[in-house]
């Protein structure tokens, strides 16, 4: 094949990757949703052609973040630590709008951080196809916020919550791949 991403491995190997793009009917740039759904569920709905609904397998989609507005968060200094201690805590945003999500079904549930107790180790834009728990479609739905990785002090487990938003675009391709 003359298309295709190449993987070459240290001894010489290589290895064309190709996608089963058979058909993409959908493109483009759409505005992210700044509420949740009626039904607590988030995102963008894009419409699968035909009134049949296709199987998981068929389906494939492209998304990324485009464009979205960084978010705040405390940082403050932290006495008494050791020597290769981090000398900062950041802490999430005193009266952001934070979710948690169901993983399974997609729905949102609102998360009330404690300031200066549930303290975040990372944060990025994230966008992905939420399945909502479903394994045939007539829609594909383009989930996007910004996760956080959040140590919660009050059930003392670590956590992801979303701020929604904040992210303005997000860009897609949805193909089908037995049309």
């Amino acid at each position: 094949m003359t298309y295709g991403l190449r993987v070459k491995d240290t001894s010489g190997n290589v290895c064309v990757i190709t996608p089963d793009v058979k058909n993409i009917i959908s493109s483009g740039t759409v505005k992210a949703p700044l509420v949740l759904r009626p039904d607590s569920t988030y995102g963008v709905n894009i419409e699968l052609p035909g009134t049949t609904v296709h199987a998981l397998a068929d389906i494939g989609v492209l998304v990324t973040v485009r464009e979205y507005t960084p978010s705040s968060y405390q940082t403050a200094s932290v006495s008494g630590l050791k020597v290769g201690e981090l000398a900062f805590a950041r802490w999430l945003y005193d009266g952001g709008i934070y979710f948690t999500r169901n993983v399974s079904t997609g729905v949102m549930t609102s998360f009330a951080e404690a300031i200066y107790h549930d303290t975040f180790y990372n944060f990025h834009p994230i966008a992905f196809w939420d399945k909502l728990g479903e394994t045939t479609f007539n829609r594909v739905r383009l989930f996007a916020g910004v996760v956080y990785y959040i140590y919660d002090a009050s059930t003392s487990s670590y956590k992801e919550v979303y701020n929604l938003g904040i992210i303005t675009y997000i860009d897609y391709v949805v193909y089908l791949k037995n049309m």
